[in-house]
């Protein structure tokens, strides 16, 4: 049976590149990005820690992903990629849920 499909949006994969040229050993970003890729593919609610209703954290490396399964498991969408090991930089974050069914992610 296929795994579900990973997408990671245009703002986190712009997030990732930055990541990448600014940490100063770049094979061990896209190690982890691609693990947490794989991850997500084999089961991503096993393998994430729940940080609110259906939003999920997972970290590998020297990354943290935060990511939502939508579509009975068939999509796992990641929303937000930090350097691991850094508490984001913030202490909550706030999920909302706007009339578009848009996830808006709001940090403090």
């Amino acid at each position: 049976m296929k795994g579900p499909t990973v997408v990671w949006v245009e703002s986190v994969e712009q997030e990732l590149a930055s990541i990448w040229l600014a940490l100063p050993d770049r094979n061990k970003i896209s190690k982890a990005a691609h693990e947490i890729d794989q991850a997500l593919k084999r089961d991503a609610i096993g393998e994430g820690v729940e940080l609110c209703e259906g939003l999920y954290a997972i970290e590998h490396g020297p990354l943290r992903a935060i990511f939502e399964v939508l579509s009975d498991d068939k999509i796992v969408r990641v929303v937000k990629v930090k350097p691991s090991g850094l508490l984001w930089g913030f202490s909550r974050i706030t999920p909302t849920i706007t009339a578009s069914a848009r996830l808006t992610l709001t940090t403090e």
